[in-house]
């Protein structure tokens, strides 16, 4: 069955009653991935708009102040199509990482983050999250609103998802899908800090959904730390060495009594993509079907 990829802020509000104010607000978006534009000619859209754009909507009715927006693949595309749609109390800055020869770029995350470090000074923290992953906006005021100060020594928060749904797919997950998906672990008497993360955990209690994160500035020490030993480090390798220190916690994700789709991963928008939404300037209606 399809379910309808809505608008995620047309409908109703975010700021549902009893939701604490937000304790981060600043943002580093990683729009570098190829499948943010996709086909070269124009940027993804869902519903007539843009992926990026719904992220970065979603981050200003957050709470959000400010975004960092990473770019690679089609620079400046995305960035003439951020530009463009004006956002007022959201302010965005972008960050360039393009590289080497002509048309080199970073896409990996973990660059994209440790490439942004100077533009997050101070000791604020900050959400780490993709523009090619579509999420409800309601999820990144959970994330915005991580307990930083009052959390035993938490030092980050990853977004998880335990739903049933989400631990079925990821248990059945074929090898060539684990790279994106970070399982969780967690202690058996704190139910709210992870004690392993990673790829490959073969039992796990969650699954970072779509590599949201918020984490103080010491992010960016660990995936420097991380590189010195090897080029191919990743955002959940210094995830993991977190949790490895008890310094990890989790906004945990609500169980709905709908089937309604609160975040869709990368992998999943793009084998769906093909088939089920389609990605066009004249607004047919998009759905795509949830993984399989």
């Amino acid at each position: 069955a399809c379910v309808c990829l809505y608008s995620l802020l047309a409908s109703e509000s975010i700021m549902e009653a009893g939701m604490a104010a937000p304790t981060v607000k600043r943002a580093l978006v990683h729009a570098a991935s190829v499948l943010t534009t996709r086909d070269r000619e124009r940027v993804l859209s869902v519903d007539m708009r843009p992926l990026v754009i719904h992220l970065l909507a979603g981050l200003e009715h957050a709470g959000v102040e400010r975004a960092v927006v990473t770019l690679g693949h089609d620079a400046a595309q995305i960035a003439e199509c951020v530009t463009a749609y004006r956002f007022t109390r959201l302010r965005i800055d972008f960050v360039y990482l393009t590289i080497g020869t002509v048309g080199g770029v970073w896409r990996n995350l973990a660059n994209s983050v440790l490439a942004a470090r100077t533009a997050f000074e101070g000791p604020a923290p900050l959400l780490i999250v993709r523009a090619d992953n579509l999420y409800d906006p309601r999820l990144l005021r959970q994330i915005a609103t991580a307990p930083f100060g009052t959390s035993r020594g938490l030092k980050a928060f990853a977004l998880v998802d335990s739903t049933p749904a989400t631990m079925q797919y990821a248990s059945m997950a074929r090898a060539r899908h684990n790279k994106y998906w970070t399982r969780v672990a967690f202690a058996d008497g704190d139910r709210g800090r992870a004690i392993r993360c990673g790829t490959r955990l073969g039992a796990f209690d969650g699954v970072v959904a779509g590599e949201v994160y918020a984490s103080s500035p010491v992010i960016f020490d660990w995936l420097a730390t991380l590189f010195r030993s090897s080029l191919s480090a990743s955002l959940s390798d210094a995830a993991a060495a977190l949790a490895d220190r008890g310094e990890l916690g989790r906004i945990r994700i609500p169980r709905t009594s709908t089937r309604r789709i609160l975040w869709l991963p990368k992998s999943a928008t793009n084998s769906a993509l093909p088939s089920g939404l389609t990605v066009t300037p004249h607004g047919q209606r998009n759905s795509a079907a949830p993984p399989t």
